[in-house]
């Protein structure tokens, strides 16, 4: 499908999450995985690192410390898509 499959949830305003959230965040990585895509979460809060560490989200969700190792994590995995290359 067209669009953008690829998505950093920067999180350096997010103070508290419920577990509505944590719901939006584990569905959309799902839909995105199932178009070839990704979502990776940038600029935890501990409080916020904490939440996603307890629900086991970091074991499948990558985590970067801001926003642009976050950019340059899925630009690199998408160079490596496009040339073939293995990660």
């Amino acid at each position: 499908s067209v669009g953008f499959h690829k998505i950093v949830f920067d999180c350096s305003r997010l103070v508290q999450i419920s577990s509505d959230g944590l719901r939006v965040i584990l569905n959309t990585f799902r839909d995105l995985k199932a178009l070839d895509g990704d979502l990776v979460v940038s600029s935890l809060s501990n409080q916020i690192e904490s939440a996603l560490k307890i629900t086991g989200m970091l074991k499948i969700i990558n985590s970067f410390e801001n926003v642009d190792t976050a950019v340059r994590y899925l630009e690199k995995q998408a160079d490596a898509a496009e040339y073939g290359d293995p990660q």
